[in-house]
């Protein structure tokens, strides 16, 4: 995968690389969101990735994983609410 920014679930699994200890991937592209959507669902579906999010600098968008076949698009930036430990984040929501 070749991501812009990959966001692992641990130091071990970014060392390692390890697709399926991925938390999210950002897809930076030019001009508009459609023309990097394909490219970020298909990184999403492809590894143990959440959700995703889409930029090109002037507007972002969020995306979760719904389910083995669906994205849902976040209408607020998603916050974390509770510690961070292990390198999870608990009670992560939009």
């Amino acid at each position: 995968m070749r991501a812009d920014i990959v966001v692992y679930a641990s130091k071990a699994a970014c060392l390692n690389r390890d697709q399926g200890k991925i938390n999210f991937v950002v897809e930076c592209k030019r001009n508009k969101v459609e023309d990097g959507y394909a490219q970020l669902v298909s990184y999403i579906f492809n590894t143990s990735a959440n959700g995703g999010v889409w930029t090109n600098g002037d507007g972002t968008v969020f995306y979760r994983r719904e389910n083995k076949d669906g994205i849902q698009v976040l209408e607020e930036t998603p916050v974390c609410r509770g510690a961070v430990k292990d390198g999870r984040m608990g009670g992560l929501r939009a």
